[in-house]
C-alpha cells in the first residue's frame, strides 16, 4: 500500500473481520472497526435514498483537511442482508445506515488522488486524512425493521422501532402508539394506546407498499 510505503510507521488498525450477533433491541449499538473498502457503494448498499451531491462533496472537503473523527462521528452499518453471524465480512459488502455521504467521500478522494497523479510529496500532506479512512469506528445498530428480520420500511425507523424505544426508555405519559403498526401486521406493545393519526399512519404505509 503506498500509504504505508510513504509512512513506514504506519499500519492500519486490526478490523471487525466476522459479522457479529445482531444488537438486541435496546438502542444499544455494537462497535465495529470496519475500513473503507468493507463498505460497499452502490444503491442497495444504501438504506436511505441518494445522497445528495452537495452533501458528497461536502464531506470531502472535510475529509481531506482533517482526519476522520470515527470516535465522535461513526457511521451505522448493517452486514449485508444475505450475510449471517458468523461468516466473514466481505469486501464492500457493509450496507449503511447513516454515513453514505461520508463513506462515498472517502472513496472518491482515494481514487481522486490516483486519477490526479498526485506525487508523493503531495500524497504525504493528506497521509493523516487518508490513513484515518482505512480503520475507523462503524456501529451496528438495532433499527428499523432490521429488528424483525424483514426489510419493508427503507431507510425510516418505521413506529415498531419508537414502540420498542418507548418501552426501553418510556417518556412521560401519555404514549400514543401509530395505527400503522397494527396494520404491518405488529402487536403494539402492552400500555401503549392507538393514537388519532389513523389517516396519516395509512397513507404513510400505502405509499411504503407502493415502493416496494
Amino acid at each position: 500500500m503506498r500509504l504505508q510505503a510513504l509512512d513506514k510507521k504506519w499500519a492500519p488498525a486490526q478490523t471487525t473481520r466476522i459479522v457479529p450477533q445482531a444488537p438486541e433491541a435496546t438502542g444499544k449499538a455494537k462497535e465495529l472497526t470496519l475500513s473503507i473498502d468493507m463498505i460497499g457503494h452502490r444503491d442497495n448498499h444504501s438504506m436511505k435514498n441518494r445522497s445528495k451531491m452537495y452533501a458528497i462533496r461536502q464531506a470531502q472537503s472535510d475529509l481531506l483537511e482533517n482526519q476522520y473523527d470515527s470516535l465522535a462521528n461513526p457511521v451505522q452499518v448493517l452486514p449485508a442482508k444475505e450475510a449471517a453471524p458468523g461468516d466473514a465480512i466481505n469486501k464492500f459488502s457493509m450496507r449503511v445506515k447513516i454515513g453514505t455521504a461520508k463513506q462515498l467521500a472517502m472513496k472518491i478522494n482515494i481514487l481522486a488522488s490516483v486519477d490526479l497523479g498526485l506525487k508523493d510529496n503531495e500524497v504525504q500532506s493528506l497521509l493523516p486524512a487518508f490513513q484515518s479512512y482505512y480503520s475507523f469506528r462503524c456501529h451496528y445498530l438495532a433499527m428499523g425493521s432490521e429488528m424483525y428480520g424483514k426489510d419493508l420500511w427503507g431507510g425510516s425507523p418505521p413506529p415498531s422501532y419508537c414502540c420498542v424505544a418507548l418501552q426501553v426508555n418510556p417518556p412521560m405519559p401519555p404514549i400514543h402508539w401509530c395505527c400503522c403498526i397494527g396494520a404491518g401486521g405488529i402487536t403494539p406493545p402492552q400500555g401503549l394506546h392507538r393514537c388519532c393519526c389513523a389517516a396519516a399512519c395509512a397513507n404513510r404505509l400505502a405509499n411504503r407498499q407502493k415502493s416496494m
